[in-house]
């Protein structure tokens, strides 16, 4: 019984170091790096190499994020990729200008805003991603598509 005992011990052990081995460790960056795909982030691709008869059109978005959790950082990076995709489909932007005269002196306010009204980014897959630690926390790169026909857009129109 001793020896079934430190069998099953001795199978553990081996188990537990096995797992450590299957770990992944990343080494901390002493530089600040951007892929070259992030900064040449084209609008559109077309997926033809596999497709005989047809093309699926797809737009593309990049995001960049920073924080101190992989995951967090993972996800953020997406969803900012989602929200460039969503601004050029379903983006508002409007401009005011207001010039008021007091006596002499004048005074310009100008107002910008952005608003991207609600898109459904049904299915997307990740072309590309990076990540790496820096200074204490993750840096991550994403690139994504969305294919054309996938994308619902909301008809309810935001006040400018």
């Amino acid at each position: 019984m001793k020896g079934k005992y430190k069998a099953l011990l001795a199978g553990v052990a081996l188990i537990t170091m096995s797992a450590c081995s299957s770990t992944m460790e990343y080494t901390e960056s002493s530089t600040y790096k951007v892929p070259k795909w992030y900064d040449d982030c084209q609008q559109y691709t077309t997926d033809e190499w596999y497709k005989l008869f047809w093309r699926e059109k797809n737009l593309v978005g990049c995001g960049a994020a920073t924080d101190g959790f992989e995951d967090f950082s993972r996800s953020t990076a997406i969803m900012n990729a989602k929200a460039k995709i969503a601004d050029r489909i379903n983006g508002v932007v409007s401009s005011q200008a207001d010039l008021t005269y007091h006596n002499e002196t004048k005074d310009n306010k100008l107002t910008r805003t952005n608003r991207v009204k609600p898109s459904n980014l049904v299915d997307y897959e990740i072309i590309d991603s990076m990540t790496y630690p820096y200074q204490g926390k993750f840096v991550t790169f994403i690139k994504i598509k969305v294919p054309e026909d996938q994308i619902n857009v909301a008809t309810a129109q935001l006040p400018n």
